[in-house]
């Protein structure tokens, strides 16, 4: 498990190559491990104390025990060092440096009772060393073998000294234990030397498939990317399939209709003029007027849009007084409202200023406010107001007319299923003078929402950043 974090971490290091990654992971997991060694090799010197205090001279016992007390803690001491370092800019072939030196004083304190601490009066006494330096060399192997230099010198230290101790016993016995310790070395030697080909090994290929990981996901990502695009750019292809369908549609029959009212009536009054009285003759030109406006419109609300489309539109914004930009954008429909005997009431502040292009505000307030007379009943009223709050400026126009249902708001400013119906009066509409205002108020930094219930009329809000 210690192994997978290591390889975790040092996989994503940037280095030159591989060997440098490897390294770096090793000394990681030797000083990882360090700690456990700690433990282990003071334990089995407090220990040995205990068993010798009674056979050897306890001052030097002390002497050697608190040696050793002192070396575990200064080793300690590198081993918090180490792991608060700054991984990526400290240099890891001096903290290995650091690791070897250290071990070798420590293989040096466990020379000593070899040299100096030997029962060389008691001889059931003499096993007891190598009973605990001979494992002790064992598990410095199992402990220290991502690193050659720590395991190997800590061997030579004490299991070496302790084999040839066994020559100078002068019985056949010590030499036959001298023997076997020897041949434990090499057996411990290739131990290390498997188990530390072993880790490299796993070391290289985790290290390997990280980076060959961390490259599929960076072309996963990449694919993702692509694919979001591939899905943006087929939505932006279908829009204006859907555009270009409507465009052909108004073209086709809203655009078309009015010509064939035009040309009726103007064939007429050419063909069998003095057939018809003066009242017929102006009801006929009555038509032909408001089929030609109706055109007009129609085709001017045509060629703004396809501006839009086209990003024709320059915005233009400078600060201008809302109240005021209201009043110039329905003095053209108060005509009509009248006509309906419907109450036009703008209730905007009147130092209300904002930042906005005069052009476009002026239509998408002309449009909506159109649209609220269009589908008022006589008698109705269309109200202009205005809200500050700390972030927007909102612009409120509601009417007490027709309403419409959550279905019909849903669809009111989408272009493929918007449909032009009459108003109260059977006005005629384009079916583009929403989508205008939308595309208008949102050029300039605004949004449009809007709340109606049917039989209880529409709010269309209008907000913009302060």
């Amino acid at each position: 498990m210690g192994n997978k974090k290591i390889i975790d971490k040092y996989a994503t290091k940037e280095f030159t190559n591989i060997d440098q990654k490897v390294r770096e992971a090793q000394i990681q997991l030797l000083y990882q491990q360090t700690n456990i060694g700690l433990i282990g090799s003071l334990i089995v010197a407090l220990t040995a104390c205990l068993i010798f205090w009674q056979i050897i001279p306890q001052w030097e016992l002390l002497l050697w025990g608190g040696t050793m007390i002192l070396l575990t803690l200064a080793r300690s001491i590198i081993l918090f060092a180490f792991q608060k370092r700054e991984p990526l800019t400290s240099d890891i072939n001096r903290w290995a440096r650091i690791h070897v030196i250290s071990v070798i004083i420590s293989g040096i304190m466990w020379v000593i009772p070899i040299v100096f601490l030997w029962p060389a009066e008691h001889s059931e006494y003499q096993l007891i060393w190598p009973i605990i330096l001979l494992p002790l060399s064992a598990a410095t192997i199992a402990t220290y073998h991502s690193w050659t230099p720590s395991y190997v010198s800590f061997i030579i230290l004490t299991a070496l000294p302790v084999s040839i101790r066994f020559f100078f016993g002068g019985e056949i016995f010590f030499t036959i234990l001298g023997f076997l310790c020897l041949f434990f070395i090499v057996i411990l030697l290739r131990a290390g030397k498997v188990m530390h080909t072993s880790i490299i090994r796993a070391f290289e290929i985790g290290i390997r498939n990280k980076e060959l990981n961390a490259q599929l996901q960076q072309e996963i990502t990449k694919q993702k990317k692509i694919k979001k695009k591939l899905i943006k750019s087929k939505a932006a292809v279908e829009k204006i399939n859907k555009t270009k369908d409507k465009f052909f549609e108004i073209i086709s029959h809203d655009l078309k209709s009015p010509f064939n009212s035009i040309i009726g009536f103007s064939d007429l009054l050419n063909t069998q003029y003095d057939s018809f009285d003066d009242l017929q003759r102006k009801e006929f030109i009555q038509s032909i007027n408001t089929s030609s406006l109706d055109t007009y419109k129609l085709l001017e609300n045509l060629l703004t849009w396809a501006r839009t489309q086209t990003d024709g539109i320059i915005i233009n914004k400078k600060n201008l007084n809302i109240k005021k930009l209201v009043d110039t954008s329905i003095s053209s429909y108060l005509s009509n409202a009248n006509s309906k005997k419907i109450s036009v009431i703008n209730k905007v502040q009147p130092d209300l200023i904002i930042s906005i292009d005069e052009n476009t505000a002026l239509t998408f307030i002309r449009n909506i406010v159109s649209n609220a007379i269009k589908f008022t009943h006589k008698g109705g009223s269309v109200t202009i107001d205005s809200h500050v709050n700390k972030d927007s400026i909102k612009l409120h126009i509601t009417d007490t007319g027709v309403g419409m249902s959550p279905e019909v708001v849903d669809t009111l400013f989408q272009i493929d299923k918007n449909i032009s119906t009459k108003g109260t009066n059977n006005e005629k509409g384009t079916g583009l003078g929403l989508i205008l205002c939308k595309e208008f108020i949102e050029i300039n930094g605004g949004s449009i929402s809007v709340k109606s219930e049917v039989n209880k009329g529409s709010e269309f809000i209008i907000s913009f950043p302060l």
